[in-house]
């Protein structure tokens, strides 16, 4: 492998590799796997209850489908003004927001980005690119569902990054038809992968590691500066499949055709936190309390049926009914059967349930969503009128 390619490869693994990264992965998991309603006891909490039984009330997945649907309640309206009041660059102007709806529509670039909503509300920091759609022939943007790699000493931020990457596996024959790429670089991948699987038979759709590259400081920015270039990399081939200049020319010199979305920034920390991170206490705390109550309430409505063994000849029926609990005495209460009741359970753990849970719609905005009220002092103008465009939201 070139000594670029390697130390591309070197500085990206290092990074996916490391702690920050490993944390952020870890915590993004946690979120969907408790989403999935899995993962939210261990096998020794479970059994911890007389019952048996566990609640597994989900607020984390309330909390995502509401802020699903009211973080993307409607579609972005693109508006282009311009201050000149010659009427050419008045319809100019029209014509161009005219353009840019339609690019959007055309390319279902809606959908793009509210996957990228979607997934920031898992995992904080999710990333759109901007690409081009050669089938309509309309730029657009894409939700990017690889990894993304910021060069370390930007701490996580864009702007002040001197090169970005996108490490994504593609199907080799997504990659093969992918015209970007010259032909003889594709015919190249395709010659070592078969040689890589003489021992098993060579798939089409077996997957391809890529890295596409965006420095702004040439092909090698350790030793050289020779302005922004793109570089696709893969692990299969020593030499880059692509070295070109940024075919984004109107971007600005601290841009780049990746743009991040960060619900909760922490400086110096490049993800930030989950909101489940964040929550993930309170959401503990209510599924124990939802189990409490439950258990209370088993135990208050399952009555023992005290009963004299040498006066029923059959006890085995008295346990047909899941509400009672058959003891057996030697002497007699009563001659023969005694019921005994135990009252109602404790009122108190459901209050406890209620705070809990009126805390949490405090902490996760959801309350101020559904009412359409501002947290006051931390809310701006535009965030008020998007809460009381929300406050009909039906959950």
């Amino acid at each position: 492998m070139s000594k670029e390619s390697s130390k591309w490869w070197s500085l990206i693994q290092r990074e996916l590799d490391g702690e920050s990264y490993t944390r952020y992965k870890k915590k993004r998991k946690e979120a969907k796997t408790w989403y999935q309603n899995q993962g939210q006891y261990s096998a020794a909490e479970k059994t911890s209850w007389d019952s048996g039984v566990v609640v597994r009330s989900n607020l984390f997945q309330r909390d995502i489908d509401i802020l699903a649907q009211s973080g993307w309640a409607e579609e972005p309206r693109f508006t282009v003004l311009t201050d000149l009041n010659d009427p050419r660059y008045q319809r100019g102007s029209t014509a161009f927001q005219a353009m840019l709806t339609k690019a959007w529509n055309e390319t279902k670039a809606n959908s793009e980005v509210e996957m990228a909503y979607l997934e920031a509300l898992f995992g904080n920091v999710s990333y759109v690119a901007l690409d081009f759609d050669r089938h309509r022939q309309l730029p657009s943007v894409r939700w990017v569902n690889g990894d993304i790699v910021i060069d370390p000493k930007a701490k996580g931020r864009l702007k002040r990054a001197n090169w970005v990457a996108e490490v994504i596996e593609r199907p080799f024959m997504e990659f093969y038809n992918d015209r970007t790429i010259p032909k003889e670089k594709r015919d190249a991948v395709h010659k070592k992968m078969m040689s890589y699987s003489k021992a098993e038979k060579f798939s089409m759709d077996q997957d391809i590691r890529l890295s596409y590259i965006w420095s702004k400081n040439g092909q090698a920015p350790w030793k050289t500066m020779e302005g922004r270039k793109h570089i696709i990399l893969t692990d299969v081939l020593d030499e880059p499949l692509l070295v070109e200049d940024w075919p984004w020319p109107f971007l600005d010199p601290d841009e780049f055709p990746i743009y991040k979305l960060e619900l909760r920034t922490i400086p110096d920390s490049p993800y930030g936190m989950t909101m489940f991170e964040a929550l993930e206490p309170l959401y503990r705390a209510f599924n124990w309390a939802a189990t409490f109550t439950l258990t209370d309430a088993r135990k208050a409505a399952t009555r023992k049926l005290f009963y004299n063994e040498g006066k029923i000849n059959e006890p085995e029926k008295l346990s047909s009914g899941k509400h009672l609990e058959p003891v057996a005495t030697k002497g007699n209460p009563g001659e023969a059967i005694h019921l005994q009741d135990y009252g109602s359970g404790s009122p108190v753990v459901y209050r406890v349930l209620e705070f809990i849970q009126q805390m949490h719609d405090q902490q996760s905005g959801v309350s101020d969503i559904v009412r359409g009220q501002s947290p006051g002092g931390r809310t701006t103008a535009e965030e008020v009128r998007t809460l009381q465009r929300n406050a009909s939201v039906v959950f």
